[in-house]
């Protein structure tokens, strides 16, 4: 070297003071660095807590869903089974009238036979009559006639 002792002295001051820059450069890079690090961290957990409440929600949603379709299907079946009763009830109430209907004409129909009958033995018995009363009233003229020409 053909540098002098106070020269090299400089220089030496010089570069640590150089060094000393980008040490103090690069501790501020680094503690924004760090600070940068910190917020991803936090993004990160926030977005994972984030995700969790939306999948319990998803989870309690699907739930219902399923009740909801479990319901829905009772209350579909319970409305076929009460359509069917209701149905089944207006045939029996359609059977028990079309029944009645059809006994009281059996029975209307059994009287007007009965009627007729009635009507027939009267007309007979009536015949008959007339023919005893016409029998008696003509032996009551012969036994008179009979007294008159004794």
């Amino acid at each position: 070297g053909g540098s002098s002792d106070p020269d090299k002295v400089q220089l030496l001051l010089e570069r640590l003071e150089a060094e000393q820059t980008e040490a103090s450069n690069l501790e501020e890079e680094a503690q924004s660095n760090m600070k940068d690090l910190t917020e991803i961290e936090e993004q990160a957990e926030n977005s994972q807590s984030e995700l969790s409440r939306s999948l319990s929600t998803k989870s309690k949603l699907e739930s219902l869903f399923r009740q909801l379709q479990q319901q829905t299907a009772a209350l579909s079946d319970e409305r076929r089974q009460m359509t069917d009763a209701e149905r089944q009830r207006r045939q029996d109430l359609a059977d028990e009238f079309q029944q009645t209907i059809s006994d009281v004409k059996k029975k209307m129909d059994q009287q007007a036979s009965e009627r007729s009958r009635l009507a027939l033995e009267n007309e007979v018995l009536r015949t008959r009559f007339k023919e005893f009363f016409e029998k008696y009233d003509a032996r009551e003229k012969d036994l008179a006639e009979q007294q008159k020409s004794r």
